[in-house]
């Protein structure tokens, strides 16, 4: 069987692998320089450290099929310990969770000087997260209470159930929104039922999470080694499925930039919705109808080393640094320089007159270098540092420097602290109550005229590199009938119980430890 496979991220990498290690012939079109996974990648430092951008890290539980495909590989993978610091943007942290490593466990814990400073916000937040928790533990084990909540968006359960707004705005939905890449507005309006199917199977499981050793570069080499005909830099144009005189379907063609014409038995689409939709100019109504129903909005990275987009006090810096910015308006955006648009175009120096920061920062620390209305990506923003989630050789050598990593920066990093290929800019899907139709039409035009979608955006929940690497095994699967060379888990079925029972019973002995500390503090 010969199958066209067009682009070569993990959802195109996954179905590449399984169909050529199935002994078929696979042909693979990416329009980036280098393999999808890994395209972003940048170099930083005098010894060439490798950057993943974005970021990719791994819960055990919820990257079944993406882990299993990397151990199988060979792709070694390391724990990442995951320590999240929010605060309003410019004031002091007031929720920092750290992370005891034990066995492979992720124990998450407060000191007791942070409990003390905010013991109000801690126990709030934790009150709710335990009852969210157990809300979503019910959901997942009776149908009937899924399929009531089907229809449901996060802000109006979230609403008719109680829940504080402390751990709504505060806590809840700045995680949410840096995990799913969205907007502050989108995250509510996802379907409750994904949200809790994500949140319960990584709240107080006590799994840590693992990032590739080598990055997305080298692991997406090493998922492709074997494919054949691997055509990267290259523009595909369009794909036309031939058919005889009597309607009959004879191949499906691949028309790409530079190269010939090649007739294939299969074409995968690896891309995503919008973009194939465009790849497929003859397509039937009812395909360009369901491709354009799901929607996306651009996403904007960028790696710098301008710590004033990290917290104020850095006892506080963490691996995840998240900042929220109260009534900040999520349409609007005031250009602020350097700052380049998706299509490479310079934007110029935006007015900053008239911006008032509540917080200790002197407004003239920006002196028009950076301050900017929040972005259509909305009113949170999240850094990562780079430092502490990767090892550097810069480091180790003596020579290293702050490098951070910043998802939709209203507050744009200094020019002199920008990093060589700094921004980057992606789209993401939108996911609402309306997706699970959008996914229901998206069944029933796979395959028809041996033209296949995938992607994180095809199947049900979030939109993941879990569900992009699934989706390519499905397909694949599919197409030849035998299955992937390892037990499927379903999503959060993998050794959860144990890890769950674990987790808590630690945490709990944990908090014991607080409370005890904290008592004794004010003996």
């Amino acid at each position: 069987m010969k199958v066209g496979i067009v682009g070569s991220g993990i959802a195109g990498l996954s179905a590449a692998w399984l169909l050529t290690l199935r002994g078929n012939e696979v042909h693979l079109y990416e329009k980036q320089e280098s393999l999808g996974l890994g395209a972003h990648s940048i170099s930083v430092g005098s010894h060439g450290d490798e950057v993943d951008v974005p970021i990719r890290f791994f819960h055990e539980l919820f990257y079944p099929q993406m882990l299993s495909l990397l151990n199988y590989v060979g792709i070694e993978t390391m724990a990442a310990t995951l320590s999240p610091s929010i605060q309003v943007f410019g004031q002091s942290c007031h929720y920092k969770l750290r992370n005891l490593n034990i066995g492979g466990y992720a124990i998450p814990y407060v000191t007791p000087w942070d409990f003390v400073k905010n013991a109000h916000t801690y126990w709030t937040i934790w009150r709710d997260s335990l009852r969210f928790k157990k809300a979503s533990t019910h959901m997942q084990n009776n149908q009937d209470v899924r399929c009531s909540l089907q229809h449901m968006s996060l802000a109006q359960y979230l609403v008719d159930n109680g829940y504080s707004t402390l751990f709504i705005d505060m806590f809840l939905v700045p995680l949410f929104a840096v995990v799913s890449t969205s907007s502050a507005q989108d995250v509510r309006n996802y379907p409750i039922t994904v949200v809790m199917d994500y949140i319960n199977t990584l709240m107080l499981t006590g799994k840590s999470t693992r990032r590739m050793t080598l990055g997305t570069k080298t692991a997406g080499d090493m998922i492709a080694k074997n494919v054949k005909e691997k055509h990267v830099g290259v523009k595909v144009q369009y794909i036309k499925p031939n058919h005889d005189e009597n309607g009959k379907l004879l191949s499906v063609a691949i028309h790409a930039d530079g190269l010939p014409v090649v007739d294939f038995d299969h074409v995968i689409m690896a891309t995503q919705a919008n973009q194939a939709v465009k790849l497929v100019p003859n397509a039937r109504a009812d395909h360009v109808k369901t491709l354009s129903s799901f929607k996306y909005v651009w996403s904007e990275m960028v790696v710098h080393s301008d710590e004033r987009l990290m917290p104020l006090d850095k006892s506080n810096w963490t691996i995840g640094n998240f900042f929220i910015q109260p009534n900040c308006p999520e349409t609007k955006r005031r250009k602020a320089s350097p700052h380049y648009t998706p299509n490479g175009q310079e934007e110029q120096h935006g007015d900053l007159q008239g911006i008032q920061i509540k917080s200790g920062l002197d407004i003239r620390d920006f002196n028009k270098d950076g301050l900017c209305d929040c972005s259509p990506g909305g009113a949170i923003m999240c850094t990562v540092w780079q430092n502490i989630s990767q090892p550097l050789k810069m480091d180790k050598c003596g020579d290293g420097f702050p490098v951070f990593q910043t998802w939709n920066p209203w507050v744009q990093p200094r020019q002199d602290k920008i990093l060589p290929n700094g921004y980057h800019y992606f789209e993401r899907p939108v996911v609402t109550v309306e997706t699970e139709k959008a996914l229901e039409n998206l069944k029933a035009i796979q395959g028809q005229d041996n033209v296949w979608y995938i992607g994180a955006y095809s199947l049900p929940g979030v939109p993941l590199l879990e569900n992009a690497a699934n989706s390519g095994l499905m397909i694949a699967e599919r197409l030849t009938g035998q299955s992937r060379p390892w037990k499927v888990h379903p999503v959060g079925q993998t050794k959860q119980n144990k890890a769950g029972k674990l987790g808590s019973l630690i945490l709990l002995v944990l908090l014991g430890v607080v409370l005890c500390s904290v008592l004794y503090s004010r003996l």
